[in-house]
Order: C-alpha cells, then structure tokens, then sequence
C-alpha cells in the first residue's frame, strides 16, 4: 500500500487530499489505521474492495478505470493542423476547457463541491501554464483551436493527461489527428509508448482508443473516502 499527499488536489479542495494505491488485497484494519480526520483520499486499487472494508473506512465506489497502451505505428494521417501551445493560446484554450465537464471520477463524484466539479477540467489545463503539470501541450488548430492534448513524459512512456475536443467539433477527427501528432513526433524518436486511460462506463472512449489500436492493459477499482467538510473553502462555493 502506497500514501501519498496529492497537492493539486488539495489545491483546489482546500482540504489535506491524499492518493492511496493498493496492488494486494487488503487486511480489514491495515488501511483504517492510516485515514485521518479532516481529509479527502483517493483509492485506486487492483481489486475490489469487500463491502466489510468499505463499510468501515466509509469509501464509495466511484468508477472502474481502464488503461489502455499503443505503441509506435509508421504514420498514415497528416498533422498539419497539429502544433505545440503557446502562451498566446490560453484564453482560446480555457474556453475549450469551460464547454463541458470532464468523465473524471473527480466530477463524477457528486459529494464533492460543485465548483470544483464544474472548474475541474480547466485548473487541470492551467496547471500547465504555471509550469506544476504536464511536459507537452499540443493544439489542433484550424482557423481556431479546436481541441488540446496534455502530454507527461515518464521514462519510456508518454502519458495523455488531458484530451479534449471543442463541442462542435467532436468525432471530427480531431483527437486522431492529436494522438497521430504524437506518434508521429515522439513515440519512434523516443521508443517509447503512449498510455491512456478513461472509465469503463465512458463506451465512445474506449471505442475510439480501440479504433487508434490501443490495447488494453489494466483496470482499477477508483474510491473517494470523505472524512471532511468542503464547504470551508470559499473556492468551493458555485
């Protein structure tokens, strides 16, 4: 079992937020000892967690999450349109970000705050910006920006954080176009591999990562424990 303090999110909840990772199954008392009072913890794990546990540690099943992992294709589709941001791009940027909510578990989970939920997407494009989040911002632009893609490179792996498409411009082929932009520019240069994820329950998603030949590589159980009071923070507030 792995604990560790989750700064971004306690950025925006104002509360002590903690990330708990589990990769065996669980002692009925090992993970009540270390929750604390006045915190927020999120708890992915291999397994399903048995109602007894859950009961005790009072931790909701959010979402199952699905990783998914695809390795360097020799390119078929052009990227023209595809670019890395500039500062310059932000304000286009935040408006995207603003359009819809994110299948996140963190607004799908309706025990947080609205306002977290509702800005969610857009704090986690911002973080880019101010240098705490994120290796590559990429654009898809076509008279205007029309979607983005965060990019985190971890060793051997790039990692999509963030993949969004503006509203009128959905199954438009824009997150393709992004996804090739990576192959095309890091993946052979880098022998490297690309890694998404999404939740089990968000069907275009995966379909869409099937139809970019991803593979599936994993899945975890996403809690949420909630031993606190949001509402101290005024950030929360609608």
């Amino acid at each position: 079992m792995y604990l560790k303090k989750d700064k971004f999110i306690q950025s925006l909840l104002g509360v002590t937020s903690y990330l708990i990772l589990i990769d065996s199954k669980l002692n009925k008392n090992d993970l009540a000892k270390k929750l604390t009072k006045s915190s927020f913890y999120t708890l992915k794990s291999r397994y399903a967690i048995p109602n007894t546990i859950k009961k005790k540690i009072e931790a909701d099943l959010i979402c199952k999450h699905i990783t998914f992992k695809k390795s360097y294709e020799k390119p078929s589709d052009s990227v023209d349109n595809c670019r890395l941001a500039k500062k310059s791009d932000y304000k286009q940027l935040k408006s995207i970000s603003l359009e819809q909510t994110s299948s996140s578990h963190f607004v799908q989970d309706k025990k947080l705050p609205i306002g977290f939920r509702k800005n969610f997407r857009f704090n986690w494009l911002s973080n880019f910006f101010k240098r705490k989040r994120g290796d590559y911002l990429i654009v898809y632009e076509k008279n205007k920006i029309e979607g983005f893609l965060l990019l985190i490179k971890k060793d051997k792996s790039f990692i999509i954080d963030l993949i969004v498409t503006s509203k009128k411009k959905r199954k438009s082929g824009v997150a393709r176009s992004l996804i090739n932009f990576v192959n095309n520019n890091y993946l052979k240069k880098n022998n490297s591999i690309l890694i998404a994820g999404t939740q089990s329950n968000n069907f275009s998603a995966i379909k869409f990562y099937d139809k970019m030949n991803f593979k599936k590589i994993n899945k975890q159980y996403i809690y949420h424990i909630h031993k606190t009071n949001y509402l101290k923070n005024k950030n929360n507030k609608v």
